[in-house]
């Protein structure tokens, strides 16, 4: 049982630590390769926004990408905005905008996000496709830097430098640190040919390597997943950045968590059994660790628990089980009275691994939820 113990809390501390220091120490000795991309002028640049009752902030989001066209050096740009079955005043601003470049298209009854985004995609038949949200916003030279890049055939996607807006909430210092680690893992990733993941505020994917995906599955999921098995790299731009907060409800994001969990889970497997059947090893393990491995976590937690409450009389134990219960403590006192840092930090860690639990029962149980995320 002791070695049991062992490799369980190897398990979890490789994939949320040890593994983002390794691919970002094998990325960095391997010799520096300068990209020298030149401007993909004379492509259609397609910007997709989808969005659900957004009237407070579309017309910021318009403005700032249209600000945002007018500092990059290219011809063909569109703006679709596809609206899920929006109640309130969005339609009719965005109809009302003033703008020809930018396309609203209806989407009755709330089909959902990616029912939207797949009915959007039926108006766009060529160039590059970049996806946002609502409350995203560019940095001035975001399209400029993230469509430089497709200018090497062999890249299928890109995803941009995600920037997170983080207040004083206990909630928020918590995703800073997952979103630190993320962040140096797909950097690391990209460097290496691994990177399969994207962030779906700022991504962009060539017309022609998308294909319809299940409207369970969110594009930051598939679309990814899609471009690497099609033989394309899906690369990280460090410079293409763009900005987004932090959620600040703990309610709202453990619901979040759980959706996200279904969905992954439910989309990623088939790819990890495909790349595994055609020998593609390297972005299996990458795969494995650096999501399985994370999502399962609650299990592996549950084990290390089990087998420390089975081998009592060593001093590993021990600490371990002093720490589950330190934790659940904090934790719990820090939901009645605020603890600070500690306690937002074990509540966090509670919350994010019970969302995964739920979610792997839900995925097993294949059961039907709203993974609706805007």
């Amino acid at each position: 049982m002791i070695y049991l113990s062992t490799a369980l809390i190897f398990i979890i501390v490789a994939s949320y630590i040890l593994y983002p220091l390794f691919v970002w120490a094998i990325a960095n000795l391997q010799p520096g390769k300068a990209l020298t991309f030149k401007s993909a002028d004379g492509t259609p640049i397609n910007v997709l926004i989808t969005v659900h009752n957004g009237e407070k902030n579309i017309k910021a989001r318009l403005d700032n990408i249209l600000h945002v066209f007018t500092k990059t050096n290219q011809s063909n740009l569109n703006l679709f905005v596809a609206s899920d079955g929006s109640t309130d005043q969005t339609e009719d601003l965005v109809e009302n905008y003033g703008a020809d470049i930018v396309r609203l298209i209806k989407c009755k009854e709330k089909p959902g996000k990616t029912s939207a985004q797949l009915q959007a995609l039926e108006e766009i038949t060529d160039g590059i496709v970049v996806f946002t949200d609502v409350n995203t916003v560019f940095k001035e030279n975001f399209l400029e830097e993230i469509i430089k890049v497709f200018d090497d055939p062999d890249i299928g996607g890109v995803t941009g430098n995600l920037q997170l807006k983080v207040s004083k909430s206990g909630l928020n210092l918590a995703q800073r640190l997952h979103w630190y680690f993320e962040t140096v893992s797909r950097k690391a990733e990209s460097s290496l040919g691994l990177l399969s993941t994207g962030a779906g505020a700022c991504m962009a994917v060539r017309r022609r390597c998308i294909s319809p995906w299940r409207s369970n599955i969110g594009e930051d999921c598939e679309l990814p997943l899609q471009v690497v098995s099609q033989n394309q790299k899906f690369v990280f731009a460090e410079n293409a950045i763009a900005y987004d907060k932090f959620a600040d409800n703990f309610e709202q994001e453990f619901k979040a968590r759980i959706r996200m969990t279904v969905r992954n889970l439910d989309g990623t497997i088939p790819y990890l059994l495909e790349f595994l059947k055609n020998f593609r090893f390297n972005l299996c393990l990458s795969i494995f660790v650096h999501k399985i491995v994370r999502w399962l976590s609650p299990i592996f937690l549950i084990l290390l628990l089990i087998s420390s409450l089975a081998t009592p009389k060593y001093v590993i134990s021990e600490v371990i089980l002093l720490l589950f219960l330190s934790c659940f403590c904090v934790a719990a006192f820090h939901r009645v009275i605020s603890l600070g840092r500690a306690g937002a930090l074990c509540y966090s860690f509670i919350m994010v691994n019970l969302a995964f639990l739920i979610g792997i029962v839900k995925y097993l149980n294949q059961e039907k939820i709203d993974r609706y995320t805007d």
